[in-house]
């Protein structure tokens, strides 16, 4: 099984790495993996007993962190979109899978009841890193989704007691339940009671021995201790480990068991999805492409359609919310393939069935991130602006009869927008905000904020704002694409208005300057910056050297406060991107012997950030100081300065 081990953790490190760059979920790069070294292609490895038992320990445990994230005050504070829509969901989308199975596939019920259970949980996995990416996990929309998504992980318990026992119990279902079931009501009672009484002191004493290995064995005896229990009853291992979850989700050492868990759940995790991938047969999924395609639709189609209806009609969510949710959720998840590798599986469906409902989910999830990503751009497509509620004032009606002048436009009022605001208000200065959430137009609208409803990306929007009459434009959201598109459509018709862009970094701080951006504000560099500041405070630095400090790399950094600090530093294009290097000197190079005065005439190519010797690093290094072999320059600039820089200090050119 070493050989096994090493060929699988070298092609998921290819394959994963390659997906990450496509920004597609690593599950797909592990079942990819699995399908390509399976007997069914290159045939480097069997599925073998050995490894199907080790790749089961990263359900368990995917199973025991899911249980971690539901803690009580959270399902309490949740209660009536988890009840209404996530109950709501799970059992509509079963019944409704199993009824079009029965009908088109023609399956036994207990084969209907597998794959409905198998589709109809979404991938909690997928679904919440991309919410994380979007910073939309905190937004009324990501906690409707995150609300469903609850629901849906506390049915996984269920569906772990009701899938082994039809897969055993053939077609007498209802005496099956009838024993089953209170014995999984027993199992659990008698573990979250346990958990009350036992684990809290147990964790007291362990965190008391201040020991990290100790805590993490611990973790893995409880998670492992649950799991065994739950298969000593008959129960599945998986229904173990997750109310094990639960019971530590209450206690302060929660965060610490998910930090120490994590790594043991992400490998043996994707040492599962390998296994998956090496039981599918792509001549069985080439044989049947039309019916996945068709099944992957149908599943695309009909849990929007489920989660759209709940959401709109009983949740009272607005209709592009509602559709956003349905689309973000309308794939398979991690826990299909759990359900469709449970042992004796095949007692209630057959191989070729398993290997084609494997595909739909590989192939749903594979979409997931793109129908996340296109969610809001669609529902504009299908809703239009007919889905505002009444109250929601046009910024093209409002604004276009109400001229102004000499005021800001903010394009996006989320907390960076809402943030700007209050210090033009303070000021008196006269603005508009242009948003299309409906959350934070109605939170506008209560506090009587002049924010209108309306899509700044378009031309004819930043006309209606007073584009034509406006001092400042400020672009708040993240969105390049977005950004360089208004910036085209602002400069065509203002060239010298000033136009502030938000970025997350320094990755598109060349094209969104060519674009015409006057300055591009990155949040990397200024929460580097305060941390910076921060520091040297609690090292003994005073607040006026510090102050001096942070000065300087603005000025250096951006051009417009440049003029604020030392008129004499080298400048920067404004369309080339600037890099910092470190210049060794050596004892054959020009430099060495000369004191840095000498190398600064008539005037050195790049700005000087420090210099390092003998490991100190010295960040103003003085005009008189003489370079030694050794010694490291540390400049600052493009490309072409920084090549000037080298020659200079080499060669004396």
């Amino acid at each position: 099984m070493f050989e096994e081990l090493l060929i699988i953790l070298f092609i998921s490190v290819v394959g994963v790495s390659l997906l990450r760059k496509a920004s597609l979920p690593p599950i797909l790069g592990y079942l990819f993996t699995g399908i390509l070294i399976s007997p069914h292609w290159l045939g480097y490895i069997e599925a073998s007993t050995d490894l199907r038992a080790l790749s089961q320990f990263g359900v368990v445990f995917l199973l025991f962190m899911i249980g971690l994230e539901l803690s009580m005050p959270k399902l309490i504070s949740m209660r009536r979109n988890l009840i209404l829509l996530g109950g709501g969901q799970v059992v509509l989308t079963t019944l409704l899978i199993i009824a079009m199975i029965s009908f088109f596939w023609s399956l036994a019920l207990p084969g209907a009841i597998a794959i409905a259970a198998a589709i109809t949980l979404s991938s909690t996995a997928v679904v919440t890193k991309e919410l994380l990416d979007q910073s939309a996990l905190q937004s009324r929309y990501g906690q409707l989704i995150l609300s469903i998504l609850l629901f849906q992980d506390l049915a996984a318990v269920p569906f772990l007691i009701i899938i082994p026992t039809l897969a055993e119990g053939g077609g007498n279902i209802a005496s099956q339940l009838y024993t089953t079931l209170p014995m999984g009501v027993f199992v659990v009672i008698t573990l979250l009671s346990a958990g009350r009484y036992v684990l809290k002191p147990l964790y007291h004493i362990v965190a008391a021995g201040k020991s990290s290995e100790l805590f993490m064995m611990a973790t893995l005896l409880v998670a492992l201790a649950a799991a065994g229990f739950t298969d000593y009853f008959g129960l599945h291992k998986e229904l173990g480990a997750f109310l094990a979850g639960v019971m530590l989700a209450e206690t302060q050492y929660a965060h610490q068991i998910e930090t120490d868990i994590q790594p043991f759940r992400d490998v043996l995790l994707g040492l599962f999805f390998v296994t998956v991938g090496l039981q599918l047969d792509p001549l069985i999924v080439v044989m049947h492409w039309k019916t996945i395609i068709a099944m992957v639709l149908g599943l695309v189609f009909l849990k929007t359609s489920v989660i759209y209806s709940l959401a709109y009609y009983i949740g009272g969510q607005d209709r592009v919310n509602s559709f956003r949710a349905g689309l973000a959720l309308a794939q398979g998840g991690e826990f299909g393939f759990a359900i469709l590798t449970i042992e004796n599986a095949r007692a209630i469906l057959p191989q070729e069935t398993i290997n084609i409902v494997t595909s739909v989910i590989i192939i749903s999830i594979a979409l997931a991130p793109v129908l996340i990503r296109k969610s809001d751009l669609i529902a504009q497509k299908l809703f239009g602006k007919g889905h505002k509620k009444k109250h929601f004032a046009d910024i093209e009606a409002v604004v276009g009869a109400q001229p102004r002048r000499d005021h800001v436009i903010i394009c996006g009022y989320g907390r960076m927008g809402h943030s700007l605001a209050l210090f033009l208000e303070q000021e008196n200065i006269p603005y508009i905000g242009i948003e299309l959430d409906p959350d934070r137009l109605e939170e506008a609208l209560i506090a009587e904020e002049p924010i209108y409803y309306g899509d700044a990306t378009k031309e004819e929007t930043l006309l209606a704002s007073g584009l034509l009459q406006a001092k400042v434009v400020m672009i708040t959201f993240q969105d390049a694409h977005r950004t360089r598109k208004m910036l085209k459509f602002i400069r065509y018709h203002q060239p010298s208005i000033p136009v502030l862009v938000r970025a997350r970094d320094d990755k598109y701080l060349t094209s969104l300057q060519q674009c015409g951006a006057t300055e591009v504000i990155s949040e990397s560099l200024e929460s580097s910056l305060m941390m910076a500041s921060h520091m040297l405070l609690c090292l003994g630095l005073d607040a006026d050297s510090i102050h001096k400090k942070i000065a300087h790399v603005k000025g250096y950094r951006y051009h417009m406060m440049r003029t604020f600090y030392q008129q004499d530093r080298l400048e920067i294009p404004q369309d080339k991107q600037i890099f910092s290097r470190a210049i060794l000197i050596e004892e054959h190079s020009f430099a060495c012997g000369k004191n840095l005065a000498q190398m600064m005439q008539p005037q050195f190519p790049a700005h000087i950030l420090g210099l390092t010797r003998g490991g100190i690093r010295s960040p103003q290094p003085h005009a008189e100081m003489i370079f030694q072999a050794g010694d490291l320059l540390i400049v600052e600039g493009t490309e072409q300065q920084i090549f000037g820089a080298q020659e200079r200090l080499q060669q004396g050119l």
